[in-house]
């Protein structure tokens, strides 16, 4: 059964038969949990949960509902896995990575379009130098997120791996595909030598 939290949903009679019936039938439980505000805590993170979970992931929102101080709730890690499993939040991995693919802006990252501009540059005056490849011919295909700007968290990350991306695929020396558009995630092929 579920109730409702100002119009969302709030699994919280689910959580506490998962508990256990002592947690569930113990009277103790729901005074302490009275006194302590533990249900208002809860219902309040239930509600930031559902109400940002379309711009933000599981991980962002924890981050934020376990930071003390006036920008974050303070709450310890347990009432944070209550109030995830109350919310019905999808926490699943794929809706995790689409959400991740909604970071990145429609606009390339003016610094990441120079470091390809020059990569690319490098790796056909390469080309030329070696005869390895047809000049006309050569036109390395970088992935379609390697120079968009990310507005997620850990920016720095995120750029360093775009960074790798597009001098790996700009010189061809093996192929690098990203997991369902995930940075995080690559697939990588290796041509071994001939015969081996």
């Amino acid at each position: 059964q579920a109730e409702k939290v100002e119009g969302k949903q709030d699994r919280k009679m689910l959580y506490y038969l998962s508990e256990g019936p002592f947690f569930f039938a113990n009277p103790f439980t729901w005074l302490l949990r009275h006194m302590r505000s533990t249900e208002e805590e809860v219902r309040t993170a239930i509600l930031y949960l559902q109400v940002n979970q379309v711009n933000m992931t599981v991980p962002e929102m924890k981050k934020i509902l376990a930071k003390p101080g006036p920008k974050g709730f303070g709450m310890t890690p347990a009432r944070i896995n209550e109030a995830v499993f109350r919310s019905a939040v999808d926490t699943s991995k794929e809706e995790e990575r689409r959400k991740a693919a909604e970071k990145y802006s429609k606009e390339e990252d003016k610094e990441l379009k120079e470091f390809k501009e020059d990569m690319l540059r490098r790796a056909e005056e390469h080309a030329k130098k070696t005869g390895e490849y047809k000049t006309e011919n050569f036109k390395p295909k970088l992935h379609k997120l390697a120079t968009k700007k990310w507005t997620g968290t850990a920016g720095n990350v995120v750029k360093r791996l775009q960074k790798e991306l597009i001098q790996i695929q700009s010189t061809g020396s093996f192929e690098v595909e990203l997991v369902k558009d995930n940075i995080f995630e690559w697939w990588v092929t290796i041509e071994g030598a001939k015969d081996s």
